[in-house]
């Protein structure tokens, strides 16, 4: 059975659920963006990254993992400044910034001594979701304790915040696992990248529920004050 077809239109699928909630967060009036300005930009920068990639490979035929390195160095650090905005223990918040210099320091290593600029960062990636599942998994333990569990569930955070666990803890093994499928046993990675994409579109639903329900929340208020 070919997959490929499958492959490309999960990853079109995919490509759909980034601007799909692109275009929610730039719907949202402006008081409830700064909310989520992280978000956005995050989105924006995805964008950018997959536009310049394509560029890179299908019209000047070289290799895009430079552009997608990019990427890989921008995530962690957005994602901490998103979650220390919005909590207020000093010492979670050092926690934080301690891992996000240990990815960083962690990142160019493997980039300039190891796996280099044109390969595919697979150590990179994995320790970016091991970064970003301990990430969520806190900011879900803050919740916990500052909110009660039906107030937090209802919040646009919350599903942002799964999105997140959800996304980078099946990515990890799938990261972790292509080198060895790929250039030891030989075999496709075809199937492992359907997950992968299938995910994405999962984690970008999450995020445009979260970003739809907190647009509702201020569009509501814009519509009281009218």
């Amino acid at each position: 059975m070919d997959l490929l077809p499958w492959l490309t239109a999960l990853t079109h699928l995919q490509e759909v659920a980034e601007l799909s909630a692109l275009v929610i967060f730039i719907m949202t009036p402006k008081a409830g963006r700064k909310n989520f300005l992280i978000i956005g930009v995050m989105l924006a920068f995805i964008v950018v990254i997959e536009l310049g990639s394509w560029i890179a490979h299908d019209v000047f035929h070289v290799n895009p993992n430079v552009i997608n390195h990019a990427y890989n160095l921008f995530i962690v650090p957005a994602f901490y400044f998103f979650y220390v905005d919005k909590i207020h223990s000093d010492r979670i918040k050092n926690r934080f910034l301690l891992l996000t210099i240990t990815f960083l320091l962690f990142a160019s290593i493997n980039m300039i001594f190891f796996q280099g600029l044109t390969s595919v960062s697979s150590y990179t990636m994995a320790f970016r979701c091991v970064i970003l599942i301990i990430f969520s998994s806190i900011y879900f333990g803050v919740l916990a304790t500052e909110l009660p569990r039906q107030v937090y569930v209802g919040l646009p955070i919350f599903w942002i915040n799964c999105a997140v666990v959800t996304y980078f803890s099946i990515l990890l093994p799938i990261h972790l696992f292509t080198d060895y499928i790929y250039l030891t046993l030989k075999l496709s990675i075809i199937p492992l990248w359907m997950v992968h994409n299938f995910v994405g579109v999962v984690y970008y639903s999450f995020v445009s529920v979260g970003l739809w329900r907190n647009r509702s929340l201020y569009t509501l208020q814009s519509s009281l004050h009218a």
